[in-house]
């Protein structure tokens, strides 16, 4: 006998917190615990308790289905900037496109001794590419392989079809940009745009300008959303953290300053280092994910439906 008023207030407690949410969204001139009894005194009373027990559990349901989609998911870069630095490294071994190569001087060994060029170069995976460019000046390509190939037969950094001397672990490509001399090169790999900001030095070659926009993919209908861009400032530079797969893109230099540079790419983050400053973490967050996804922008909607119903089955039950 003792224990039943503990068993009662037990009971009477979760019950007030299942009907919580709705006695504080309603203009109600009760108390809770007359609240509470007038629901219990209900002829509808399992009634009211099953729509609230359906809310809750599809509210539970929701939260559970919108973490388990997008907790932990990686993030979509797409960037369009134009920059006087561009570095490449090969990702996961994956091939690097090839170029077309039309009357190029060529620096073998990176040394002062040139010779010019025509054929299509193949650059092997073990190579890294750097891109640069001040101003409106010369566009310089430097290729140099830091790790011992796999394959022996790879040594160098690559090979031109029909050049008859060995490219040699460091060469650089010298292109002359013009009005009536635009150059287009693909690009795959792990991709870093700007150049550190160094002390003592008349000219550094730096980021410009860019846009970052970080897009994800509806889960039902299978369409990009993106966010707004975040904007890159003059000597900034960009990596994509825990890269998930190659970022690909292409490059353009004409007769404009720098290069231009578009290209997408996943990871985990993005990484925009400052000169001096704390560097600036991009991801997409969960919650612009429950922004954008219709999907469970839809579930909200039904739960919202829900919710209004079971407010008016109350409130229909208790007059």
């Amino acid at each position: 006998m003792p224990e039943q008023p503990q068993r009662k207030k037990s009971k009477g407690l979760w019950q007030k917190y299942l009907l919580g949410i709705f006695f504080v969204a309603e203009d109600i001139p009760d108390t809770a615990a007359e609240f509470l009894d007038r629901v219990n005194d209900s002829k509808n009373r399992s009634l009211i308790l099953g729509l609230l027990a359906c809310f809750w559990l599809a509210l539970a349901g929701i939260i559970l289905v919108s973490v388990l989609f997008f907790k932990g998911s990686d993030t979509l870069f797409n960037v369009v900037a134009s920059t006087e630095k561009l570095h490449v490294d090969n990702f996961d071994g994956v091939e690097y496109p090839t170029w077309r190569l039309e009357d190029v001087t060529l620096y073998n060994d990176c040394g002062t001794e040139s010779e010019i060029v025509s054929g299509d170069l193949t650059i092997y995976s073990n190579s890294e590419i750097e891109f640069e460019r001040i101003g409106a000046g010369k566009l310089l390509i430097t290729l140099f392989a830091e790790e011992e190939p796999a394959d022996e037969n790879e040594s160098g950094v690559g090979k031109i079809d029909g050049f008859i001397n060995k490219l040699s672990d460091c060469v650089v490509f010298e292109y002359l940009p013009s009005q009536k001399e635009t150059y287009t090169f693909p690009v795959d790999g792990n991709m870093v745009i700007g150049g550190a900001i160094k002390e003592s030095v008349t000219r550094t070659p730096l980021l410009q300008a860019g846009k970052i926009y970080i897009a994800d993919k509806a889960i039902m209908s299978g369409e990009y959303y993106v966010s707004e861009p975040y904007e890159l400032m003059l000597g900034d530079k960009f990596s994509i953290n825990k890269a998930t797969t190659q970022s690909s893109g292409i490059i353009v230099v004409d007769d404009t300053p720098g290069i231009n540079v578009t290209y997408a790419g996943k990871g985990e983050s993005g990484n925009i280092e400052r000169y001096k400053l704390e560097s600036i973490k991009l991801e997409n967050t969960i919650w612009f994910k429950l922004l954008n996804d219709e999907t469970v922008i839809s579930l909200w909607i039904l739960l919202i439906v829900l919710y209004t119903a079971v407010k008016v089955i109350i409130r229909l039950s208790l007059d």
